[in-house]
């Protein structure tokens, strides 16, 4: 007896854990009545030429955004559906508290409205979280079964964010080598120009080895 009354005691106590500290599971501000599964991706991508030996790593490999696909599911007859339409006070995308046939149709035209903002969220999984995610594919199947609820797979994908920076480099007058360090300036269309018409002898006239070619050769003409 007191084994069953132990395991009990156990049981309750998991479950008041997992509650309390469990971290929350979250589509942006769209909260699963349960997730199924949760498959995240992160891949490096590096070059396939060799590296000389000490030269920064860095400069040869890149990290591809990070990619997640989620499983979860609604129904109408979650508490969910009745007691809530918000995630920590932050309403969801036109999510109605009720007890309807209307609290999956609206969770999914939800996704589908937040697929359409092209909105960055944050995706809240069971280990990390996901932030300025796009979701780049919702699908769901409707069955016999599935009527009264909604089962959809989500695919969300990273959006790197950077900072750039705009510099101002200083008059030429004031570089001591602006032939180095001085913006390109365009200076038009250059228009060719014919080589002159003459002979290497020619060119070399007047110097020691153009006297000791016109030795073996004679005069340039």
């Amino acid at each position: 007896m007191s084994g069953i009354v132990g395991g009990a005691v156990s049981n309750v106590s998991l479950t008041l854990q997992t509650i309390l500290f469990s971290p929350p599971r979250a589509i942006g501000t769209i909260v699963p009545d349960c997730t199924i599964e949760e498959t995240g991706r992160d891949d490096m991508t590096t070059t396939d030429h060799p590296v000389e030996v000490g030269a920064p790593i860095t400069d040869h490999a890149f990290k591809r955004p990070a990619e997640l696909i989620i499983r979860a599911g609604w129904s109408n007859s979650s508490p969910q559906a009745a007691f809530t339409s918000t995630l920590f006070g932050v309403p969801t995308f036109g999510i109605v508290p009720t007890f309807s046939e209307d609290y999956v149709s609206q969770v999914y035209n939800a996704l589908l409205a937040m697929q359409a903002a092209r909105q960055l969220i944050t995706i809240y999984t069971g280990k990390r979280v996901y932030p300025n995610m796009l979701l780049t594919s919702v699908s769901q199947t409707t069955d016999r079964h599935s009527e009264f609820s909604l089962f959809c797979t989500i695919a969300a994908k990273e959006l790197i964010i950077v900072n750039t920076q705009t510099i101002t480099l200083p008059p030429q007058s004031s570089m001591s080598q602006p032939q180095a360090t001085a913006p390109q300036i365009d200076n038009g269309s250059a228009q060719p120009t014919a080589a002159p018409n003459q002979s290497l002898l020619s060119s070399l006239a007047g110097t020691p080895m153009g006297q000791s070619l016109a030795r073996i050769f004679g005069p340039a003409p």
